[in-house]
């Protein structure tokens, strides 16, 4: 069991097919993958999807914006026994694939792909868009965005690790919840934010608050592209990359995680950043 750092996507808005307090248990749709996301075709790299059962198959579509007003790919009649894919719609060229467990309708869910889309980079810095642009691009701008949803999974995980079990092998507890630990018992919040897909990867579902990261993402983005471009260490390049670097992890600071205690697609509460130390008295 590991994270899903090949196709580091959050989906927000999925209530699945019930959730423990314990362990939180699959939901309806998991395993995102998705091919040709640009600004174009999404709402600064989140996309929108809708399921509707069609006898014992589903219908899918994919939306690029919140209002699900254009279609930007589409599935219809798929079998849910395999792995459904959504193919592109007119000029659109995105194809995104899923598993799906329920037939079940549903227009709640949304998937962000790009936390820091291109069209974030460039408000940000007018000269950025220019490196990954034209017919010979210095960078290729979706490798650095996959690398800063890489790093958010990671983030979180340093904080909240996936829980490694469901209940203490040995130990006295007076609830059902476990104590908080980063060794030794899983964390207590742990559940509330991990979905174990099919594939055997830890999901970063219950975060229902992603779009305040965006400032972040931001940052970090634009941190690793400059530290990507910088010659040498000398290169005055690395020093913006680094003031970048600094203000990442100054927004990292600010940042609250709401999290979906009960799975039914709204955050409850926001969970603490740090576990409790315990002493010996």
């Amino acid at each position: 069991m590991s994270l899903p750092l090949r196709h580091p996507i959050v989906e927000i808005g999925d209530a699945g097919a019930g959730a423990s307090l314990d362990c939180r248990s699959l939901g309806n749709y998991s395993a995102w993958r998705v091919d040709g996301i640009r600004d174009e075709n999404s709402a600064w790299g989140t996309l929108y999807a809708s399921f509707a059962p069609n006898g014992a198959n589903v219908d899918v579509d994919i939306y690029s914006d919140r209002e699900r007003a254009t279609l930007v790919a589409q599935a219809v009649n798929a079998p849910i026994t395999a792995r459904v894919t959504a193919a592109p719609v007119g000029l659109s060229r995105l194809t995104v694939s899923c598993l799906v467990a329920e037939n079940t309708a549903s227009d709640q869910v949304a998937i962000v792909v790009q936390l820091a889309s291109l069209e974030d980079i460039s408000r940000r810095e007018e000269d950025a868009a220019a490196f990954f642009q034209g017919t010979a691009p210095i960078l290729r701008f979706n490798t650095i965005a996959e690398a800063c949803m890489r790093q958010l999974y990671l983030n979180v995980q340093a904080t909240f690790p996936p829980p490694q079990r469901a209940s203490a092998p040995l130990g006295l507890y007076s609830s059902n919840r476990q104590t908080a630990g980063k060794k030794g018992l899983p964390d207590v919040d742990a559940a509330d934010f991990w979905s174990l897909n099919p594939e055997g990867d830890w999901e970063l579902t219950g975060l229902q608050n992603v779009a305040d990261f965006k400032e972040w993402a931001i940052a970090w983005t634009l941190a690793e592209m400059w530290e990507r471009r910088a010659g040498s260490v000398d290169d005055p390049v690395l020093a913006r990359s680094e003031l970048y670097r600094d203000k990442a992890s100054e927004q990292w600071a600010l940042l609250p995680f709401l999290v979906d205690y009960d799975g039914d697609g709204t955050p409850e509460r926001e969970v603490r950043r740090s576990t409790p130390l315990l002493g010996r008295g």
